[in-house]
């Protein structure tokens, strides 16, 4: 048995396939709604690995070692979030982990039960926005059918025909198989997909783009699919999350978002300041401002002149130091120090309704 252990010693140390484990004790935690499991088969990443990847090797007579009976898990919560952080721990260079952080990220940002994995799964999708440049986070509009499980099932299937011959001769397929390849993505991109339907088409194309290797360029649609089907996942999750019941994942939404967009998206953000109860998501909006500003255009629908938007956004923020609580007060007077012309850093609220009040005078009715 030394030499299989000092193997799975090496093997593990290298990273390797453990961060299928994670993957797997996130399928266990959950059922097809989101639900968390109270009984599931979870597994180390040393365990995984000998079940999964050497034990099939010496199989015998049809004896599956790596079935395992499940057991109860006593606080599915705590075992989705430390699961979570161990898959995004594993960073986003290699383009297969990128995509299943992005389809778990998404899944649980909307649908987990547990507010402290679905803030956690936004943070994750922060940084995978902006690696991918998804956008503006957006929701399906509401005249928008997604496509239902027997079409994407269908588009699939296509997908997979076309994909045998280029992952099988590589560059040594023909012109005629690359364009099905090609034909078979653009299907699937031209498709309305919600956010079930885009993670699990998304598990598909990455696995796929996975069994091509990096090397194999007459597969380059698959990665171009992934990357895009990834960006929708982004994006729709993080609108999603932009409107979550619980304070904590709106503000981590609200970061997210910037990241995914730019400051761009603070127009639509600020415009909603007067219908946010949360102090605590008021305090990050104002965080956010601080840090990167205010945008430099006006939103696309907007009539208004760049002047009367600026004029628009600086009077949301002023208009927070009306709010009785005084960390939001105080967020509001570092954000207009930072992005207005007073010239002024004071935390005193006089100080800024002189200069308000001062600065409409000068400006007339």
């Amino acid at each position: 048995m030394r030499p299989i252990q000092a193997a799975l010693a090496a093997a593990l140390a290298a990273g390797c396939h453990v961060v299928d484990a994670k993957a797997w004790n996130l399928k266990e935690l959950h059922d097809d709604t989101g639900h968390h499991r109270y009984s599931g088969a979870l597994e180390s990443d040393m365990e995984f690995f000998f079940r999964h990847q050497v034990a099939p090797s010496f199989a015998v007579g049809g004896a599956r070692f790596e079935d395992k009976t499940a057991i109860a898990i006593p606080d599915p919560a705590t075992a989705c979030l430390e699961n979570l952080i161990g898959l995004e721990a594993f960073g986003d260079r290699d383009p297969h982990i990128a995509a299943m952080q992005v389809e778990w990220f998404a899944r649980l940002a909307v649908s987990d039960p547990a507010r402290l994995s679905r803030e956690r799964a936004v943070h994750g999708l922060a940084r995978a926005g902006a690696r991918l440049s998804a956008g503006i986070p957006t929701a399906l509009a509401k005249d928008q059918t997604p496509a239902g499980p027997e079409a994407v099932g269908e588009a699939l299937a296509g997908l997979v025909r076309a994909s045998r011959p280029v992952l099988e001769r590589g560059l040594r397929a023909t012109a005629a198989q690359r364009l099905d390849l090609d034909a078979a993505c653009q299907v699937i991109e031209g498709m309305t997909l919600d956010v079930d339907g885009a993670r699990r088409t998304l598990r598909a194309a990455a696995d796929l783009s996975a069994a091509a290797g990096a090397g194999n360029l007459a597969a380059a649609p698959l990665s171009r699919l992934s990357e895009e089907l990834q960006r929708r996942c982004v994006r729709q999750a993080l609108a999603a999350a932009l409107f979550d019941p619980e304070p904590l994942v709106r503000a981590a939404a609200v970061e997210a978002a910037v990241k995914s967009a730019g400051s761009r998206v603070l127009n639509e953000i600020l415009v909603q300041l007067p219908h946010e109860m949360s102090p605590e998501v008021l305090v990050r909006v104002m965080d956010v401002v601080r840090h990167v500003g205010l945008p430099d255009v006006a939103p696309a629908d907007s009539n208004a002149t760049p002047e009367q938007w600026r004029e628009i956004r600086l009077t949301l923020i002023y208009d927070l130091l009306d709010r009785p609580e005084s960390a939001v007060r105080v967020g509001a007077m570092r954000a207009l120090a930072r992005v207005s012309d007073a010239g002024i850093a004071s935390l005193r609220e006089e100080d800024w309704q002189s200069w308000w009040l001062s600065r409409r005078e000068k400006r007339g009715p």
